[in-house]
């Protein structure tokens, strides 16, 4: 089913993992909870959902950067890091395919900020779409990752990092998620085409602020670099579009060079560049 993209986009993990059936079934959701958006489009939702689909392929990288300092550290004997670095290329793939359902409300923002048990539970309510038994089970490993990246963290126990899970790939979950997120985002799009005038609509600042403008704590930070990105998609995109088609080929490259050395790179020093692929199929 998948093989027949009109956006072009090699699905790995899905077709591996669920039947066409499934599939089918998943599809079917998303499109029942696109079609009340898309046939009341607004500037609203425009803006909305423009920042959504950029922020979900955000998180694509970030997970994907994520997993390359994982598999960095398991290289080089960095195991204190590595429940870290797992649970949040989990949790950045989560939040990713969260940003893209339609029936998850973007209530004033609280999207971007809600809990982490809450995004876990969101995610896994989507997959259990797909497949109930694999939904429970997937989410009792991730919740045993977070457990485990807290424990470490908080409690520097004497048995280092023996409560891992030895038998249970994340990288192959987070996968699953991102291209379950591309999927949706993809329905989605199709929904929107197949319903939307030919009006213009606006983008409105209030909205892609969030993307760029964060406050933590008592310290605001302002992403230049985000700016510019969410400038040029408001002006290239004037409707939200696939997460993959969110990605170029320079905001990822941009993003990893970000991370890489101030001086060239020397052996042994990790590289961010080692593989934009590790999770999703980048552009």
């Amino acid at each position: 089913m998948l093989a027949g993209s009109p956006w072009g986009y090699e699905y790995l993990c899905i077709p591996e993992t669920y039947s066409d059936e499934e599939i089918k079934k998943y599809v079917a959701w998303v499109q029942k909870q696109a079609a009340p958006l898309t046939s009341t489009w607004n500037d609203e939702l425009n803006s909305e959902w423009l920042v959504r689909m950029f922020m979900a392929a955000r998180m694509v990288l970030g997970a994907s950067l994520m997993a390359n300092s994982c598999e960095y550290a398991e290289e080089n004997n960095l195991r204190v890091t590595i429940p870290y670095l797992q649970y949040y290329s989990i949790l950045y793939s989560l939040k990713c395919l969260v940003l893209t359902l339609p029936n998850v409300k973007w209530n004033e923002g609280e999207i971007i900020k809600q809990t982490h048990t809450k995004t876990i539970n969101l995610a896994c309510d989507a997959l259990a779409q797909l497949n109930k038994n694999s939904a429970a089970e997937t989410e009792t490993q991730i919740f045993h990752a977070k457990a485990v990246r807290e424990f470490i963290s908080y409690r520097a126990p004497s048995s280092g990092d023996s409560v891992r899970q030895k038998n249970w790939d994340p990288f192959i979950t987070c996968s699953i998620l991102l291209e379950l997120a591309q999927l949706t985002s993809e329905v989605f799009e199709k929904s929107l085409l197949k319903r939307i005038d030919d009006k213009q609509y606006r983008v409105l600042e209030k909205y892609t602020e969030e993307v760029c403008k964060v406050q933590m704590n008592e310290v605001e930070f302002f992403d230049e670099e985000d700016s510019y990105r969410i400038g040029y998609f408001v002006r290239k995109y004037p409707l939200p579009t696939n997460i993959c088609f969110m990605m170029t080929e320079g905001h990822v490259e941009d993003f990893f060079g970000a991370w890489c050395p101030d001086n060239e790179l020397e052996d042994g020093m990790f590289n961010p560049d080692a593989d934009w692929r590790i999770l999703f199929q980048v552009p």
